[in-house]
């Protein structure tokens, strides 16, 4: 299956890997024994592309739209690129035992011996890069040919040229072909230098030159016409050209006139203005002065006037500064005082604040002293108690007496002379027990 990749091969750059040139692959294989032809299965589909570039090759159905995972027939660049690949994979062996045109491989053997070892080796290659072969297609072991001389391009074959030998006769067609039909007995004799359709291709060709003719002539005059027109055009043009360029001029002239007579107007308004700003000038100055004068005698009497005011003013300040320096001195004086007071007030509670915490710590000490002979007392009066109610338990130990044995339950039956043992420690237990439960 084929596509038209007309638009993707316009905006695709062009790969420039040259095939192999096919007479030099002929003339390499001359002087072999043995020619084996090798033809790949359909050999631009052995090819993967890249995931990138397989939604280019989409085409539609009817069945939905595809696209092609492999380099398929029709692009521009497939035949290129299937022939890099062959030379990358079978490089070691072109020129030596094996020719690559871009999908059949003729694998040439020297002496029929080394045919089995030439084919294992290129067969290790294909399979190397998983190269698949047509068995169909496949020759191996063809005889092969001699070379050809290198000054001879080509040369007769006497054998093979027999077929077409011209005998220099015609013979009738075989089968129902048309022959054309003769000419009646009973036509009217030619004229001299008659020949067959002569006249007709004679006036045929005059009127084919005067066609040319006439035509020649109405392209030339319509080139004349286009030419006189263009002239005209560039005449016209011209013409008007020169017209704006004489208004142009004539518009500047008036400008410029006009502009003269504008400034002349301005240079005598501008006289008559200078005219009177001077007169202007003349009066204020006059009156300027007159003004400076009445403005001096002012100023005069200004400052003597400021110059007694000043003096009186400086007397005062000097009585004020004198007064607010005694009252300066005073203030310092009472803060002075009032300062000694506060440090010694504040010295005074220092040393009253001194005494009391050492009141506060002797206090404390005693207060401590006090609670640790209590305790002390207390301890001995307990060890008294104690040494007093074993000194009573020991007395009524000696008072003690065995009674007699009564047979309770206490009894184990080990009594001698009326006396029991089990008795007697029972008697010793209430007796030590009993000041211990009042005690606590």
């Amino acid at each position: 299956m084929c596509i038209d990749y007309t638009g993707l091969n316009k905006h695709s750059p062009k790969d420039h890997f040259p095939p192999p040139r096919i007479d030099q692959i002929v003339d390499s294989t001359a002087g072999c024994d043995c020619l084996s032809f090798l033809d790949a299965y359909s050999g631009y589909n052995q090819i993967k592309l890249k995931k990138e570039d397989q939604e280019l090759t989409a085409f539609i159905t009817p069945h939905g739209a595809f696209c092609y995972n492999v380099m398929t027939f029709g692009l521009k660049n497939a035949g290129a690129t299937y022939q890099r690949c062959m030379q990358a994979c079978l490089g070691e062996q072109i020129g030596r035992n094996i020719e690559v045109y871009i999908d059949d491989i003729v694998v040439k053997t020297k002496h029929a011996a080394t045919l089995i070892d030439d084919l294992r080796e290129t067969f290790d290659n294909l399979d190397k890069y998983k190269i698949k072969l047509n068995p169909k297609k496949c020759f191996f072991g063809v005889p092969g040919g001699q070379k050809r001389p290198k000054n001879q391009s080509a040369r007769k074959n006497p054998e093979k040229s027999r077929k077409f030998y011209f005998t220099g006769r015609l013979t009738e067609p075989k089968g129902q072909a048309r022959r054309r039909p003769r000419p009646p007995h009973n036509r009217p004799a030619r004229p001299e230098g008659w020949e067959r359709g002569g006249e007709k291709k004679k006036k045929k060709k005059k009127k084919k030159k005067k066609k040319k003719k006439k035509k020649k002539k109405k392209k030339k005059k319509k080139k004349k016409k286009k030419k006189k027109k263009k002239k005209k055009k560039k005449k016209k043009k011209k013409k008007k050209k020169k017209k704006k360029k004489k208004k142009k001029k004539k518009k500047k002239k008036k400008k410029k006139k006009k502009k003269k007579k504008k400034k002349k107007k301005k240079k005598k308004k501008k006289k008559k203005k200078k005219k009177k700003k001077k007169k202007k000038k003349k009066k204020k100055k006059k009156k300027k002065k007159k003004k400076k004068k009445k403005k001096k005698k002012k100023k005069k009497k200004k400052k003597k006037k400021k110059k007694k005011k000043k003096k009186k003013k400086k007397k005062k300040k000097k009585k004020k500064k004198k007064k607010k320096k005694k009252k300066k001195k005073k203030k310092k004086k009472k803060k002075e005082e009032e300062e000694e007071e506060e440090e010694e007030e504040e010295e005074e509670e220092e040393e009253e604040e001194e005494e009391e915490e050492e009141e506060e710590e002797e206090e404390e000490e005693e207060e401590e002293e006090e609670e640790e002979e209590e305790e002390e007392e207390e301890e001995e009066e307990e060890e008294e108690e104690e040494e007093e109610e074993v000194i009573i338990m020991i007395m009524n130990l000696k008072k003690l007496q065995a009674p007699p044995c009564r047979g309770t339950q206490f009894c184990s039956g080990t009594c001698r002379d009326g006396e029991c043992p089990e008795a007697i420690s029972t008697a010793i237990l209430t007796a030590i027990a009993v000041p211990m439960m009042r005690r606590e």
